[in-house]
């Protein structure tokens, strides 16, 4: 139920219990959980306590004042919780002191119940302590034993309605829904004695029944109640009135159900199974469009400008020679397929090692002469060597592009989605355990990525951060972290991301040769990736500097469009390879570490090496495997396995390759290495401008230093 309705239910009949002087020392252990959640709620809780008692039982009224002090007082005591047992000493007093003021005859008997009362009073504290605070998310069971107690409450002053009997029944129709099926059946059966006991009325012999009904979960609940009281209401006319009501509150509940239930798990389950069959019809069209290009690249060679001209040709000496010459008929029934004669010759003619009589068809052919000429002509309005680049280019293009296509639909395939209900058991488990949850957005929803931002009403972060973070473990399978991102009024915004178990930290340097340089350094931090590069533009100064950050602002832009990093990889791979004809290339170097798996990957075209100087003083070499970007047919990565304080040092050519003694500057990184990162790269810069043999390149530096979580 909304925790603001429960809210206003106990406030407003706690009044009741204070007619048993003993009653209110049971429901006080409620209060001081209800409230340790989110004391802001006394401001709502109070006045209605208040016109409560002033309407039903004045006589209390100043104790109900006082309880709320005390509760108050309570409050401003453990608002940091420290201990339990000071909790305890607390609500222990607490209980003394109000039943020492509703009891004016003071005899040693009477201490004694007190002290016994106030016992069993801190034992319900502390009972609920375990199941709501300690162990978080049971919120629903709470919220049972609340009801229970509330609704018995009611039994002790005489109104002139059943509020016991339209209390119970509302009640169980929600716990029916959301509390598990044996705790909402003993809830019904609970209360069915309790009441019967109390009125002696069999009216109250529903409430198993009213629960068995809405276990259906649906509108068809109410409708088979509304019938049954109207069945009820005609063969037993002194329900009437009770049947009435009941009818009313299906009514009620009908249209509060969305708003005081949470889930519907047949609706998460069917939008569940339209996102898979979304995403499986969406790889069957990649797949399918991939293969439309696979056969366009087949039909390049037929579909071209080469092929129009030599057409063209055939089709002039055909209507021009052939269908005039006296010897046709002779001339077809020799030859079966003139046209591949003819085609030989316009392709061939105007090479020296090709002689007309050469071709059994031409050799006889009366206008041998006029058809060379032909032909000559022809073939000199084909331009061969640009049209085999065209085509070679459109090949590629297709080939590529089909390529990707079909890489992206595996590594879509690859991705494996948090399934939606333990998605949605965050939410549940949130609200069932008394917070406003006012936003929940799913950035990411991957197993090893995920992202969710969530908004809860009237909470400081500070204050709850341990206990919403234990409420939420306790629902959600996945290993987790929670950050604060923002406040906006009485909201806090917080973002729910996969564990990492390590983290990065790092520092860079870019130093030109010149006036720019042409390197350029990327770094991007997303979900559980890291990524680190350098791109070294071939040449120096602003040509370079172009193609280095043209690059990489193309690599960025896959990167943040999802795509995986081998992808983007050979997405540029392609770019790179179709321009490469009329531009310089690049030599890059990648980086992507899996901060959740602690497995990372280098991506090295032409790259120089890196270094990872491990927490163990063992220093593995990353060497160069592959051309420039656009040289090579696949971008092939190389695997790491990473620990926790370990170095990485990736350079560009201007670094390992220029020092006169690499085996020196290893040692010299390795004596240095517990430095931060910050000190690190500006020590070996240092090094490396005394150091060099020649000292005429750019000099990029990444250091990354591993940490645990």
């Amino acid at each position: 139920m909304r925790k603001i309705i429960n809210i206003i239910v106990i406030s407003f009949f706690i009044v009741f219990s204070v007619n048993e002087k003993f009653g209110i020392a049971l429901l006080l252990p409620i209060l001081l959980i209800l409230f340790s959640h989110k004391s802001k709620d006394l401001i709502l809780s109070i006045p209605l306590s208040i016109t409560s008692s002033y309407i039903f039982n004045r006589q209390y009224l100043l104790i109900i004042i006082v309880a709320y002090l005390f509760i108050i007082l309570f409050l401003l005591i453990i608002q940091k919780r420290s201990k339990i047992v000071i909790e305890l000493i607390l609500c222990f007093v607490i209980n003394i002191g109000i039943l020492l003021y509703l009891n004016n005859d003071i005899d040693i008997n009477k201490i004694i119940w007190i002290v016994l009362i106030s016992t069993v009073s801190i034992i319900i504290y502390y009972l609920l302590y375990l199941l709501v605070i300690k162990n978080y998310g049971n919120y629903i069971y709470f919220e049972i034993f609340s009801m229970l107690v509330i609704i018995l409450s009611t039994t002790l002053i005489d109104l002139k309605i059943n509020v016991s009997l339209y209390l119970a029944i509302l009640y169980v129709m929600y716990f029916s829904i959301t509390a598990h099926k044996i705790f909402s059946y003993l809830f019904s059966f609970i209360l069915m004695l309790l009441l019967y006991l109390t009125y002696k009325d069999n009216i109250f012999f529903i409430l198993p029944v009213v629960n068995s009904i809405y276990i259906i979960g649906n509108i068809l609940s109410s409708f088979i109640l509304v019938i049954l009281m109207f069945l009820v209401s005609l063969f037993l006319p002194n329900y009437f009135q009770n049947s009435l009501v009941i009818c009313l509150l299906c009514i009620i509940f009908e249209i509060i159900r969305k708003s005081i239930t949470q889930w519907n798990y047949k609706t998460v389950k069917n939008i569940e199974e339209i996102k898979k069959t979304a995403n499986m019809r969406l790889n069957e069209n990649i797949l399918g469009f991939a293969s439309f290009l696979d056969g366009c690249i087949n039909d390049v060679d037929s579909l071209n400008e080469k092929e129009y001209k030599i057409n063209e040709g055939i089709d002039n000496i055909v209507t021009n020679y052939c269908n005039r010459c006296y010897i046709k008929e002779k001339c077809r029934k020799e030859n079966e397929n003139p046209e591949s004669d003819l085609r030989s010759l316009i392709i061939n003619c105007n090479k020296k090692t090709y002689h007309i009589y050469n071709n059994i068809l031409l050799s006889k052919c009366p206008y041998n002469i006029e058809i060379r000429k032909s032909a000559l002509i022809t073939n000199s309005k084909i331009d061969f060597n640009s049209i085999n680049e065209k085509n070679e280019i459109i090949k590629k293009t297709f080939t590529n592009i089909s390529h990707m296509l079909r890489q992206y639909a595996v590594d879509n395939n690859l991705k494996e989605e948090i399934d939606y209900i333990e998605i949605n058991k965050i939410k549940e488990i949130i609200i069932n355990s008394g917070y406003d949850l006012c936003y929940f957005n799913c950035k990411e929803i991957l197993k090893d990525s995920f992202s969710f931002e969530i908004g809860i009403r009237g909470i400081e972060y500070n204050e709850i951060s341990d206990v919403l973070y234990g409420i939420i473990k306790k629902g959600f399978k996945y290993p987790f972290d929670l950050e604060f991102e923002y406040k906006d009024k009485d909201k806090t915004y917080l973002n729910i991301f996969n564990h990492k178990q390590i983290s990065i930290e790092y520092s860079s340097s870019n130093i030109a040769n010149g006036s720019v340089s042409g390197d350029n350094i990327y770094i991007l931090e997303k979900g559980n990736k890291f990524i680190a590069g350098i791109c070294d533009g071939m040449g120096k100064g602003n040509n370079a500097n172009l193609e280095s950050s043209t690059i990489i602002s193309l690599f960025n832009r896959l990167l943040t469009s999802s795509i995986a990093t081998e992808t983007s990889l050979q997405i540029l791979n392609l770019y790179c390879e179709l321009k490469k004809e009329y531009d310089s290339y690049s030599t890059v170097d990648i980086m992507e570490i899996n901060t959740q798996s602690k497995k990372g990957v280098f991506y090295k075209m032409s790259a120089a090496s890196s270094y990872i100087f491990h927490a163990n003083h063992q220093v593995e070499k990353i060497e160069n495997e592959l051309l420039p970007i656009g040289n090579e047919e696949k971008v092939i990565g190389k695997e790491i396995v990473i620990e926790a304080n370990d170095v990485i040092i990736m350079s560009s050519d201007g670094i390992f390759e220029n020092v006169t003694n690499e085996e020196e500057l290893k040692e010299f990184i390795g004596n240095i290495i517990h430095l931060p990162v910050e000190k690190i790269v500006i020590q070996i810069i240092n090094y490396i401008k005394k150091n060099t043999r020649i000292n005429d390149d750019d000099i990029s530096l990444i250091v990354l230093r591993i940490l645990s979580n």
